[in-house]
């Protein structure tokens, strides 16, 4: 029986998918390249500010030092990370079934941890997960698809990797969780159900998960 849930953050927690779209439209737009929503997603989603900058500097050739755009990157979305919702359905889910389930509960992202000390500031994270809120650089900035940050959270829980199910929404973050022996739940609204098809259960909505948990915690 499973007794753990780890929450992926960006898109997952927070529905923060925005906040990285008019960053990315704008530089591109500034550097004259044809902006690919979907491409730039999967090249970035699930991976550290520094990695997904990496990414999109090998992709497209830009020829730009990645830290310096990891940089840039960071100053432009700190201000909008203060000004962020729930993602829908994420607030009845948790209160639901992590709490009337009394699951032990995690939250494991590859965002950088100012960005994270600024969602969790403002969405009062502690009062959900208590101290249980961890990123890349309580793992040595291990970007996901490392499970390091994954198997970080589920040793200061207390539970075995078989005991956790991790909820997410990025390729590299069902390949983290499956590294890491833990059952993966994928939401497939950030890149669609084939993106993250890797993943032992892929559903559309919390609302929808909701309906199989009993099953989901088996």
């Amino acid at each position: 029986m499973k007794n753990t849930v780890i929450f992926d953050m960006d898109g997952v927690v927070i529905d923060s998918d925005h906040v990285w779209v008019n960053f990315e439209q704008q530089f591109f737009e500034e550097n004259g390249i044809a902006f690919d929503h979907n491409l730039v997603k999967k090249l970035c989603t699930g991976k550290s500010i520094y990695d997904s900058c990496i990414a999109l500097n090998e992709y497209f050739k830009l020829g730009i030092d990645p830290s310096a755009l990891a940089e840039r990157k960071f100053q432009s979305v700190l201000t909008e990370f203060a000004n962020l919702n729930f993602c829908p359905g994420f607030k009845t889910f948790f209160e639901k079934q992590i709490v009337a389930r009394a699951l032990k509960t995690a939250i494991a992202t590859s965002c950088d941890p100012r960005l994270l000390a600024v969602a969790a500031g403002n969405m009062d994270f502690k009062s959900m997960f208590n101290e249980h809120i961890y990123c890349i650089a309580d793992v040595g900035y291990a970007s996901k698809p490392a499970p390091d940050v994954f198997l970080h959270a589920a040793r200061l829980l207390g539970a075995d990797p078989k005991e956790c199910v991790v909820i997410e929404d990025s390729t590299n973050g069902v390949e983290a969780a499956k590294k890491a022996g833990m059952f993966c739940v994928a939401l497939s609204w950030t890149l669609g159900r084939l993106d993250v098809s890797k993943a032992d259960v892929v559903v559309d909505s919390f609302e929808q998960l909701g309906t199989i948990m009993d099953s989901v915690l088996l």
